[in-house]
């Protein structure tokens, strides 16, 4: 289906096996469409970022015959504007276990969140700040000083319980 090296457009990702692969189209054809491709990438393994659905991608081929064709990289220049032009929207990082790390343009900047939901570290820029929610217990444990600086500082306890000392 391909030659050694080419172009195509992703029209999926939703891989039913989840082994992280996508189908491509080759690029200037309308109804040729490939099985589901691996994809090759700086976090392959149990670590993956896929490219997204629409985005031109680098397909290499092996001309072997029961050697898949694999995606190896995005081409930004046939895709149209890169990301510095201000097109993205967001990328995110999966890991096996499910944590996720998710880099936002569209106001939260950084969002990390643990597989089952209970840690979420947001850091927006839009909104100037860093919010830290956890369902457990955290603990600080400098070996120096905490150093706490703001206009105003407020600490509310779930329930209206007092503050231990």
């Amino acid at each position: 289906m391909f030659s050694r090296y080419s172009y195509a457009t992703v029209t999926d990702t939703r891989d039913p096996d989840s082994l992280g692969r996508v189908r491509v189209k080759p690029l200037g054809k309308e109804e040729a469409l490939s099985g589901w491709l691996p994809v090759g990438s700086p976090f392959t393994g149990r670590k993956s970022m896929l490219p997204e659905t629409g985005d031109t991608v680098i397909v290499v081929s092996a001309g072997m015959p029961h050697v898949p064709e694999l995606v190896i990289d995005a081409a930004w220049f046939v895709a149209g504007p890169s990301p510095q032009s201000g097109e993205t929207a967001q990328k995110s990082i999966k890991t096996c276990q499910g944590n996720t790390i998710t880099l936002d343009a569209t106001g939260v900047n950084l969002h990390i969140v643990s597989a089952d939901g209970t840690i979420c570290f947001e850091y927006s820029s839009a909104a100037e700040e860093v919010t830290l929610t956890i369902e457990k217990d955290i603990t600080l444990s400098p070996e120096g000083k905490i150093i706490i600086e703001a206009g105003e500082i407020q600490i509310d306890t779930c329930g209206g319980q007092p503050l231990k000392k």
